[in-house]
């Protein structure tokens, strides 16, 4: 799966249920379902959590490990190698037109990807009242994110009870790490909902790297198979080599690792019976996408107009016909190529 589940979280769940599930059989479909719907109430990438808690079901602990390091390690390699050349790449106008329209499309899959996740709410007055507040307090206040994704999921919890009594110096890879841990243990749903901590951080706080740069690193991100989350991969290695690289990428994941091979596997029967799980997800999930908006209003800074047109009409078709969102980011790269070829050969007629 390391090497071939591209698509993003969803595709790499259904790949996950269909190599595991329906032809392996390790665990039942009933198994799998729940865990995943409990899951998906957890902070951290779904899809990997859902791998190591199946394998840590299975095995232990360095199922688990082994497990998760397998399935992170042929992406992360391929994120090092890309940031390797990545000066390269922005130095060559060809492949600097690519990569623009690369970024286009991977703005896109944003979009796609919070429709994917707010879609189950939309019916509830709650999520938009949450959202509303929640894009709110993000934007003209900027209150620190995790706080807000913590206070709505416990504001709309509240709601459902009645009142009752009761560096590389080490100072840079230490910040690196817990920026990557941050994320790791605040952003719930899928690894789409963890672009506005890392791009606040990354961009806006730190100024490690460019909006540009980021949503390159988030174009990788998709071009390469396994989780979204290692775009922390490749700002890791540009800013520290390799073990920027490793720190980073041991940072996002650790949390949700820890998570399924600690506390969650014995609290599994009882976490499932509880139903303030759900309304909790609801007010968490309506800041999550409150924060997605806020990231996507801000790259449209560094995004033409006209490099939508293509990725939107392919999303629009993506509907219809299925196309991987690794085919839609390259897709997008290359016709927007094509168009700058076309008006610069005009320009010179």
């Amino acid at each position: 799966m390391g090497f071939t589940a591209f698509g993003g979280p969803l595709a790499i769940i259904a790949q996950i249920q269909r190599d595991l599930v329906d032809k392996q059989k390790l665990i039942t479909e009933e198994e799998f379902k729940k865990s995943l719907a409990l899951i998906k109430t957890l902070p951290g990438p779904t899809a990997a959590q859902v791998l190591t808690f199946i394998a840590y079901r299975l095995g232990g602990f360095w199922t688990a490990f082994f497990s998760l390091s397998f399935f992170i390690l042929p992406s992360a390699l391929m994120m090092v190698g890309l940031a390797i050349y990545y000066d390269k790449f922005r130095a060559n106008a060809e492949i600097l037109n690519l990569l623009e329209g690369m970024q286009a499309g991977a703005f896109v899959l944003i979009v796609m990807a919070l429709y994917s996740l707010t879609k189950g709410n939309f019916t509830q007055n709650r999520f938009w009242v949450l959202f509303v507040i929640s894009l709110l307090v993000l934007g003209p206040l900027k209150i620190f994110e995790p706080f807000v994704i913590i206070g709505a999921g416990v504001f709309s919890l509240f709601l459902n009870f009645k009142p009752r009594p009761l560096k590389l110096s080490s100072y840079i890879s230490l910040d690196l790490f817990l920026i990557c841990l941050k994320a790791g243990g605040l952003a719930f749903g899928t690894g789409f909902a963890i672009l506005p901590l890392l791009q606040k951080d990354f961009v806006e706080v730190q100024h490690w790297v460019t909006k540009d740069q980021f949503m390159d690193a988030l174009s990788f991100g998709q071009l390469t198979p396994g989780p979204i989350s290692v775009t922390v991969t490749f700002v890791g290695y540009r800013l520290a080599g390799w073990l920027g690289a490793l720190v980073a990428t041991v940072g996002i994941f650790l949390p949700g690792f820890f998570n399924m091979t600690t506390w969650f596997p014995r609290a599994y029967n009882w976490f499932s019976r509880q139903v303030w799980v759900k309304s909790f997800s609801v007010g968490a999930t309506a800041a999550i996408a409150a924060g997605i908006v806020i990231v996507l209003l801000s790259l449209l800074e560094t995004i033409r107009g006209p490099q939508l047109i293509i990725p939107f009409l392919l999303l629009g078709l993506s509907f219809r016909r299925n196309i991987p969102s690794w085919a839609l980011v390259v897709i997008s790269g290359l016709s927007w190529w094509l168009v700058s070829h076309a008006i610069l050969e005009k320009s010179l007629l």
